[in-house]
């Protein structure tokens, strides 16, 4: 009987829904929600556009300056550094001997825990 419950509901509230559907009224109420959706829509878009060209406008000047800085120089390369050195791969890592494995993890957390806490007193 429970799940009967549900279907039956629900076969009542689609019914409704079409009935008022079917409603000149509400089909009215419909359009006009949409109506005024669209023109919520266009001038949150219109504020969000003369927003960013405001801002656009307060940053342009700053852009340029930072775009062509004319004052700067180019460095000149230093003298001391080689060529060559700069050229060096990475150095490559050692590989592990085979009898240094890492400690088991209950022996570092139970030194860790005394260390920590005080000892036991």
């Amino acid at each position: 009987m429970i799940p009967l419950l549900p279907f039956a509901l629900g076969l009542l509230g689609g019914a409704a829904a079409v009935g008022l559907l079917r409603n000149k009224q509400t089909r009215g109420g419909l359009v006009s929600a949409r109506t005024r959706l669209c023109e919520a829509t266009v001038s949150g878009l219109a504020a969000a556009e003369r927003s960013s060209a405001r801002l656009r406008e307060r940053l342009a000047p700053n852009m340029e300056e930072v775009a062509a800085p004319e004052s700067v120089t180019p460095a000149a390369p230093d003298a001391t550094v080689s060529v060559a050195a700069e050229a060096k791969p990475p150095r490559k890592r050692a590989p592990r001997k085979p009898g240094m494995a890492e400690k088991p993890a209950a022996s570092r957390t139970g030194s860790r825990r005394k260390a920590v806490s005080g000892g036991d007193q």
